[in-house]
């Protein structure tokens, strides 16, 4: 079964794709969630469904990865 736009589903972010996105599966499809890091759980919304893999964005974190970094600035 295939995601459709603005769906919100349960997503672990896996690995990290040559761009930087997080990767991660639902349903056998790769899910590409930018700004994420390996070992995050989330809801992520769908952008776009491209098939065999999809584009998401954060919903909301739930549980966030111990490999995030604090940042430097306070702006980033």
């Amino acid at each position: 079964m295939s995601v459709s736009k603005n769906q919100i589903i349960p997503l672990q972010i896996e690995s990290l794709s040559s761009d930087g996105s997080g990767i991660g599966h639902y349903e056998g499809q790769a899910i590409f969630v930018p700004g994420t890091a390996p070992g995050d759980v989330m809801e992520a919304k769908i952008v776009k469904d491209c098939g065999r893999y999809a584009f998401g964005i954060v919903h909301q974190l739930l549980t966030p990865s111990p490999a995030r970094l604090k940042p430097d600035c306070p702006c980033a």
